[in-house]
């Protein structure tokens, strides 16, 4: 994974997106191909997480926006179409606003 101050974004989609945590107030900027979770722990965000490896819902939030998440293994398809994701194995595809107080 790239250092959290590289901007020049994923390789694959050679994008950098922004990030807005509703609850927490801030905004982020996160590479295409970095964690959500990992980039906001990197800024001092205080975002509840557990395993890391997206099977135990810890990190579960209602998402606006696209994120590529093929990794997680804990949510239902209805939960994804509601909206929801793992931050700890999920990608930006897009802007995205993240409400992290909402679990699944």
């Amino acid at each position: 994974m790239p250092d959290s101050a590289d901007s020049t974004g994923d390789e694959r989609t050679g994008e950098t997106y922004t990030c807005e945590f509703v609850d927490e107030g801030v905004e982020i900027e996160v590479p295409g191909d970095e964690y959500i979770l990992e980039a906001a722990l990197d800024e001092g965000l205080d975002i509840q997480y557990s395993c890391l490896q997206g099977v135990c819902a810890s990190c579960g939030a209602k998402v606006d926006g696209e994120v590529e998440q093929s990794e997680e293994h804990a949510l239902t398809q209805w939960e994804k179409q509601q909206g929801y994701a793992l931050l700890c194995v999920s990608y930006p595809r897009s802007d995205l606003t993240i409400h992290s107080n909402e679990e699944p």
